[in-house]
């Protein structure tokens, strides 16, 4: 009887829980949305909500409308999600059997005021796009992208889009958490390749430190990771093509008494450009000290303007708000860039600072003597020589702009109290 007792409760348990899930799933998403009111050109509204015993559907929308400086009519774009959800706890419909609030299978309509070349836009995420979304109880998000191989014939020539897989995790505190494979692009006209892209992986693990989760002027440091096996971009000639062997992009940011300190890192195995090969192509990037607060401030004002405002005032309004972003101290250093050669080695580097000393916030004057800069590179003269710029070479060694030392060339400049100097001889300014 006891056992009866318990068997029956839970049953009703699960029957009557997909009601109150419901209830819970609609408030979240109606949240959701309501965070999403700010974004600039762009209204969100949800239509259509049904929520039954077991399962909801909703259009959540997207109008959107840009001004086009070609165009007499502005642009005006239509996003409809149709969203199906399968209530909580027991859940199937999103990438496998699961616990949790509710899952949501999207499928996707567009509508818009221009001409025929975007229909192909609608026509292939209907039939070959797949997206859900999991939302637990504690508020995380997990959600999985899938999008078949396509191929789209124009009067451009014919684009054979691979496939892509996209993962992601949005927690309540703010983590994300990203990664996918998209395993390319191929372009073809009149059977001949125009350009390829072949396998594209890329992941990121950040923390939002600014701004809500879903409101378009959010904020998140931390790693991330970007990786492309191959570019070709084929030209007439060997001359005019382009390829590019194992990119990889890592970056790594995070917040300090609320601070931001960056480094990129961007690391190319192989170039073939202009006739020539270079290999181990580097670049080092490290930003350090940047307020977080400040330039939040920046990119509000960009996003607001939008290309709305006058150039001018808004020129103006990025300059009064300038010295602010510099009174924290701000470096910027470029520890590396450049490449090995079949000449040798092509190697720079620059660092960029602040004197706190001489800035005053209130005088923007001030800025220009208290930057402080350095920059030094070199490469071998036989490098230019090659490529046919052996006269553009000459004539900068002639008027000081390089110096030149045995089979090399190479600059030295500085910056420093309103003055500056390239290897060792001022450099008039005004």
């Amino acid at each position: 009887m006891k056992k009866r007792f318990i068997a029956t409760a839970v049953v009703a348990g699960l029957l009557v829980a997909p009601y109150f899930s419901g209830q819970l799933a609609e408030t979240e998403l109606r949240n959701m949305v309501a965070k999403m009111q700010n974004i600039p050109d762009a209204v969100v509204t949800i239509e259509n909500y049904h929520r039954g015993w077991f399962n909801s559907t909703a259009d959540v929308v997207l109008n959107y409308i840009q001004e086009i400086d070609s165009q007499v009519a502005p642009l005006e774009m239509k996003i409809t999600s149709k969203q199906s959800m399968q209530h909580g706890p027991i859940l199937s419909q999103s990438n496998g059997l699961g616990f949790g609030l509710i899952d949501i299978a999207y499928d996707f309509e567009l509508t818009h005021n221009q001409d025929a070349a975007l229909e192909f836009t609608h026509n292939f995420t209907k039939d070959k796009l797949e997206s859900y979304m999991r939302i637990g109880y504690t508020g995380t998000m997990t959600s999985f992208i899938s999008l078949q191989p396509v191929k789209i014939v124009s009067d451009d020539g014919t684009f054979d889009i691979k496939a892509l897989t996209f993962d992601s995790v949005f927690s309540r505190n703010g983590r994300l958490q990203m990664s996918g494979n998209w395993q390319g692009l191929d372009v073809t006209k009149l059977a001949q390749k125009l350009m390829s892209i072949n396998e594209i992986q890329f992941s990121a693990d950040q923390q939002v430190v600014r701004g809500d989760i879903f409101s378009y002027n959010a904020l998140a440091l931390g790693d991330s990771n970007f990786y492309i096996n191959n570019i070709e971009m084929i030209g007439a000639t060997a001359a005019e093509s382009v390829t590019i062997n194992d990119l990889t992009m890592q970056s790594s940011s995070h917040e300090e008494n609320g601070f931001m300190y960056a480094d990129v890192d961007i690391n190319i195995d192989s170039i073939k450009a202009i006739g020539q090969e270079f290999n181990k192509f580097a670049y080092q990037l490290s930003f350090n000290k940047l307020d977080l607060d400040v330039y939040q401030e920046f990119q509000n004002l960009m996003i607001d303007n939008n290309g709305q405002q006058d150039p001018d005032m808004l020129m103006m309004q990025m300059q009064a708000m300038l010295p602010k972003l510099l009174t924290s101290g701000p470096e910027l250093k470029i520890n590396k860039l450049g490449m090995q050669t079949a000449q040798g080695e092509i190697a720079s580097q620059l660092n960029i600072s602040f004197d706190q000393s001489v800035l005053d916030v209130d005088n923007p004057m001030t800025m220009f003597m208290a930057l402080q800069a350095d920059a030094n590179g070199s490469a071998p003269i036989e490098f230019f020589n090659i490529i046919g710029m052996q006269q553009n070479i000459d004539e900068l060694i002639m008027q000081n702009m390089l110096v030149q030392d045995e089979d090399r060339v190479k600059f030295d400049f500085t910056f420093s109290g309103g003055q500056a100097w390239l290897n060792g001889a001022p450099v008039p300014l005004g």
